[in-house]
């Protein structure tokens, strides 16, 4: 079932509110009371997503009319008017929010969906806000992705109580994470996309397979991942910041810059290719497929193209004896 917010019920709601008056007769349509009325007349829904369409994403809002066409879809108080209901069934929830209204309001979105989703297997949130306390277990979770999200500070450090069985988690575009663990035995793929750089994130995921770094590179990141094979690395590392992806015990010392010689692809986009010959050497043997990603690109805060950079480093590293490695 999919429920989308369109531009056009945005542009409704405001006219009608403009019109209306004690004597017009007229009365505002409440969005939110709609979306409750069509989930409460659907039976036993094992997918949901509800959503604001990309074209309303892109608009402000006028302050004054902040209340009055309120589309803020991860709002508590709406979603315990109709999550209790479709909750018991529920095994897929999207939800994607208005950004514009939802990024700045903390949200205990999560927490009412672990109190009511009890099936769920796969949550995708996107453009809110939210508070990871407080939250029951979800046990039936295997996939996790959130996308232009704001949390709370402990986020990564409940994931692990919230969620034991991960298999899949996306942290894509994700602001507040200062540090963290993250210890998931079951977890095969992880996509770590944190906008804001941490003091330190620690993982021992003895299951992942593949993981992806295309971030700002925390002060102290380490990776304990045995069973990795495909590994993208994307991401500046500046000289104070401390980077070990290992395949050994946590409890070993492990030399700074270290990689795990099991990999089968390698993609590689950071800007400095200090540790690149290092990374290949110990992947010779195995390793299938390269990929070299030279960033040349200066980006706005938003993501968005600024300009060409200017201090492209020309010290490429040696390709040579390169014969093992597929094209890309």
């Amino acid at each position: 079932m999919h429920v989308k917010v369109l531009n056009e019920d945005h542009e409704w709601a405001r006219n009608l509110v403009d019109m209306s008056s004690p004597n017009s007769g007229l009365e505002s349509r409440n969005l939110k009371d709609t979306v409750v009325n069509i989930i409460a007349k659907k039976h036993c829904i094992k997918q949901l997503c509800i959503e604001v369409e990309p074209r309303l994403q892109s608009k402000e809002v006028p302050e004054n009319e902040g209340q009055r066409t309120d589309f803020w879809m991860s709002d508590p108080y709406f979603v315990r008017k109709w999550l209790p209901r479709a909750g018991a069934t529920l095994q897929h929830l999207c939800i994607v929010d208005y950004g514009k209204q939802a990024i700045m309001r903390r949200s205990s979105v999560l927490k009412i969906i672990s109190e009511n989703c009890k099936l769920v297997k796969t949550l995708d949130l996107r453009n809110m806000y939210i508070d990871t306390s407080d939250c029951g277990v979800m046990t039936s979770m295997v996939s996790m992705t959130l996308r232009c999200v704001k949390v709370t500070v402990g986020t990564l450090d409940d994931m692990n109580t919230i969620m034991p069985n991960l298999q899949t988690l996306a942290l894509l575009g994700v602001f507040g994470v200062e540090k963290g663990n993250l210890k998931f035995k079951n977890m095969k793929v992880l996509c770590l996309g944190l906008s804001t750089p941490a003091e330190n994130v620690l993982m021992d995921l003895p299951s992942l397979e593949k993981l992806e770094l295309k971030m700002q590179c925390p002060q102290d990141l380490r990776i304990v991942a045995p069973q990795l094979k495909y590994f993208a690395f994307n991401m500046k590392v500046p000289e104070e910041s401390k980077v070990q992806v290992c395949c050994g015990d946590t409890t070993k010392v492990h030399a700074t810059k270290d990689l795990p010689g099991g990999l089968l692809e390698l993609l590689y986009g950071a800007s400095s290719f200090g540790t690149f010959a290092l990374r290949l050497e110990r992947n010779r043997s195995n390793c299938k497929t390269l990929y070299v990603d030279i960033p040349c690109m200066a980006l706005k805060e938003d993501g968005t193209f600024f300009t060409v950079s200017k201090d492209v480093s020309l010290n490429l590293p040696c390709f040579e004896n390169l014969h093992n490695f597929e094209h890309p």
